[in-house]
């Protein structure tokens, strides 16, 4: 386990001679995982600023999409970028207080709510401000509603964790037998003496750490899960976990859990997830991993992200589209493929992919820079549109229309990234079908071809010009010879098939 920790930080290989048109030094690699708009200096592309007139938005739009294009401007939906809303419960409390209901709002919020939620092409909504799962969720039952009188059709996906008790499956006073929680030492049974899951100050989740290595806690967890999804007609739920130790709960913890806790904790995870998969494909309902949880094992162990796959319906992976992730290798094979190969599985099970990509992260990871209204004001348009435009290319790489939806976040002045609501015509281009699969130029750039475009990532920090002739008889048409930005993103249209003689002749004809 160690080693592959060591494999991750090793120096980057040597880059090629410095390119004369470079906007960066040629300095690539990051030696920690987390990186920020600092680290790629990308105060460069505020010269991209672009600002919009008031009126062309609305108060609502101000705030939960203050730096994409205006939502009235969205044209057809490209069905490779199918894209996901939130919600407006912050917006709706802060403008009518607590008690607020979406019907009986300002027209402002109801009105917000139409907007967004219908140019939303996904069937599904997700909203962990409401959906924490639990057996009264008033909130969850008001968007129902709204949804219903607005004729919004979507399957709600609903939040749960199952690694410790965070009091929302069981309640406070939970009364489940002491055998269910893990304890030090191990042979009590005092309450006193439970392990308590404790997460870092990004996240500030805690709570006892249930014993899944027992059959019996394993199925009264699934039974719950799925009387709660029955209680409250909820047609998907969300399971947050840790893929291995180093994921779990504070540092502490991996010396106080049992001896044979860790060495057979993905055996017992997966247990849990077959047996939870299976219970709610009986009842019709949908099982969603964390699929940030792959991050650490997609390449070093990627025989266990195949059985995780096996054990849902889907999973929500938020930013697997990462710029420092582009060294990650081991035996030959880089990040890129293991994220095809990760995704041609994936859509064989016929797996539902929601990728929760987002700007926020290039802003400083929580770690880095803490609190929303921080990084918002380190932003401004330039900067989020380069990494809006970034972001959907890379997920355009993989994109199968069938099984995908993008859900994209960035930073607002009030709200965290599930209020956010950001729009971009990007998400518009008619690119049609698409005509390839992810084809390297080299080892940081990649092209997919479209019937009307080419999709093309350049995940340096030097700029690059394409060299057509590289590429000759890999396209249906010759590549365009284009210089790319930094790590950016870029669509280019291509040119209009010229008509042929006999086309023309058939035209002049009639």
């Amino acid at each position: 386990m160690f080693d592959n920790i060591k494999n991750f930080f090793k120096p980057p290989a040597p880059l090629p001679p410095p390119d004369p048109d470079s906007d960066f030094p040629p300095k690539d690699g990051v030696e920690k995982e987390s990186c920020s708009a600092k680290d790629m200096k990308l105060r460069r592309f505020s010269s991209l600023r672009k600002f919009y007139r008031p009126r062309e938005k609305s108060k609502t739009e101000l705030l939960l999409n203050p730096f994409g294009d205006p939502w009235i401007t969205r044209t057809a939906p490209n069905p490779y970028i199918r894209t996901m809303t939130g919600s407006l419960l912050g917006y709706m409390r802060k403008q009518v207080g607590d008690v607020a209901v979406p019907m009986m709002g300002t027209k402002e919020v109801v009105r917000a709510y139409t907007h967004y939620s219908g140019y939303s092409t996904s069937g599904f909504h997700y909203d962990e401000n409401v959906g924490r799962l639990n057996m009264s969720m008033p909130e969850f039952h008001k968007m129902r509603e709204l949804y219903s009188t607005i004729g919004l059709t979507k399957k709600f996906i609903a939040y749960a964790v199952l690694n410790y008790d965070d009091h929302n499956l069981f309640g406070k006073t939970s009364g489940l037998p002491e055998e269910y929680f893990v304890h030090k030492p191990e042979d009590s049974r005092d309450p006193k003496d439970r392990l308590n899951f404790v997460d870092g100050q990004g996240l500030i989740a805690h709570g006892h750490v249930f014993d899944i290595r027992r059959p019996e806690v394993r199925t009264r967890l699934c039974e719950r899960v799925l009387e709660m999804m029955i209680t409250n007609d909820v047609g998907a739920v969300l399971i947050d976990y840790a893929v291995r130790r180093y994921a779990f709960g504070s540092p502490h913890l991996v010396h106080d859990m049992p001896e044979d806790w860790f060495p057979n904790f993905q055996e017992h995870q997966i247990n849990l997830f077959m047996e939870l998969f299976e219970l709610l494909e009986k009842n019709n309902k949908m099982l969603f991993l964390n699929g940030t949880m792959l991050d650490s094992i997609l390449v070093t162990e990627p025989q266990l992200v195949r059985q995780f796959t096996k054990s849902c319906h889907g999973m929500m992976w938020e930013q697997p589209f990462r710029w420092e992730w582009r060294n990650y290798e081991k035996d030959g094979i880089d990040y890129y493929e293991r994220l095809g190969q990760f995704f041609e599985n994936s859509h064989n099970f016929k797996r539902q992919h929601i990728i929760k990509s987002g700007t926020y992260r290039f802003h400083g990871t929580e770690d880095v820079i803490p609190g929303w209204t921080t990084r918002f004001k380190k932003t401004n348009y330039g900067i989020e549109r380069h990494l809006a435009a970034y972001a959907t290319c890379f997920f355009l790489l993989y994109a199968d229309r069938r099984y995908d939806t993008l859900y994209h976040t960035h930073p607002t002045a009030a709200y965290d990234i599930y209020s956010s609501e950001p729009y971009f015509d990007i998400w518009a281009t008619d690119l049609g079908e698409a005509l390839t699969k992810r084809v390297p130029y080299s080892k940081h750039v990649h092209i997919r071809e479209f019937e009307n475009a080419f999709v093309i990532l350049n995940n340096t920090k030097r700029s690059v010009r394409l060299k057509p002739e590289l590429m000759e008889g890999q396209f249906s048409v010759p590549l365009p010879g284009v210089k790319l930005k930094p790590v950016s993103g870029t669509i280019v249209m291509k040119e209009p098939a010229a008509e042929t003689e006999d086309e023309l002749a058939a035209a002049a004809n009639g």
